[in-house]
């Protein structure tokens, strides 16, 4: 198929296929599974929000080589560059950002990533409660388990939350990918008393 432009020039140009209809009935809703990446891929998926890349990865495992004498996997490579920066890292805001990195990565290659949410969410309370915060609420995603889902909305006392650290939920059971282990993601807000 052909057609002009302003100038008078012939372009060629590509029809669309039709193609058969799609029946969505509510009884067969649609299923998106993420595909499952390689634990490289994530971790470098990780690393970007934090502005590193391949080049990153390689001088880490690099340096474990010339400096520890060993070989060390992606996985780790990956985990050792987002814990350097937590260690530089001076704003608390950053920390809690990278910390949750962290436990995404952790989840998503099999580890147990609750010990290190439950870091994060302490550090977030402390902010608050630097920040002049005496309230704050649990919030769950739309995409949440069941069990966090019972825990939406609720309201406590900084001191309350600090004592019973509610968050990261035990028995969260929302899954990123087949291989991943829970990752539970609720978040603290602050509330204003007013």
């Amino acid at each position: 198929m052909t057609e002009k432009n302003k100038e008078g020039k012939t372009k060629a140009t590509v029809s669309p296929k039709p193609s058969a209809p799609v029946k969505v009935s509510k009884s067969a809703p649609i299923i998106v599974k993420k595909r499952d990446l390689s634990p490289r891929a994530i971790g470098l998926e990780v690393l970007a929000r934090s502005y590193l890349g391949e080049m990153d990865l390689e001088m880490a495992k690099r340096r474990a080589l010339r400096y520890e004498n060993r070989q060390i996997s992606d996985e780790e490579a990956v985990l050792a560059l987002l814990t350097e920066l937590l260690r530089n890292s001076e704003d608390m805001q950053q920390k809690a950002k990278i910390m949750e990195n962290i436990a995404e990565y952790q989840s998503s290659i099999g580890e147990d990533p609750r010990p290190v949410l439950r870091e994060m969410h302490k550090l977030e309370l402390n902010i608050f409660k630097e920040i002049g915060f005496e309230k704050v609420s649990i919030t769950s995603r739309k995409d949440t388990c069941a069990q966090c889902k019972k825990k939406d909305g609720m309201v406590l006392s900084l001191e309350e939350a600090l004592g019973t650290m509610p968050l990261p939920h035990p028995e969260c059971t929302k899954l990123s990918h087949s291989r991943a282990r829970p990752f539970c993601r609720c978040r603290y807000y602050g509330e204003y008393i007013g």
